[in-house]
């Protein structure tokens, strides 16, 4: 009985470029050194170890102690005008502020 040989797919890939730090590029230039791959390979790594899940999370520390000393600072300050504005301010303030 003869095995069944499967073809793999080629792995799609796509460019993407951004802007990082000179530190942070020195990292990873030494980082694929060591590991002897390419800088685009160790990246990937990196990424598929990320979480799927978003990493905010509020919980106890500065996030609800912000918020109280905040809470109330712009009471006053936008008009009614300033919600029924049709670009982005009045969209924000509709959104988040009402």
């Amino acid at each position: 009985m003869k095995a069944k040989v499967t073809k793999r797919k080629p792995v799609r890939q796509s460019r993407l470029s951004t802007s990082i730090s000179v530190a942070s590029k020195k990292r990873l230039r030494r980082a694929s050194e060591l590991q002897q791959r390419s800088m685009g390979a160790v990246l990937d790594d990196l990424i598929a170890a990320m979480p799927e899940e978003p990493m905010l999370d509020v919980g106890p520390g500065k996030g609800k102690a912000w918020v109280k000393a905040n809470r109330g600072v712009l009471k006053g300050k936008f008009s009614k005008a300033d919600f029924d504005r049709d670009d982005l301010l009045g969209y924000l303030l509709r959104k988040h502020a009402s």
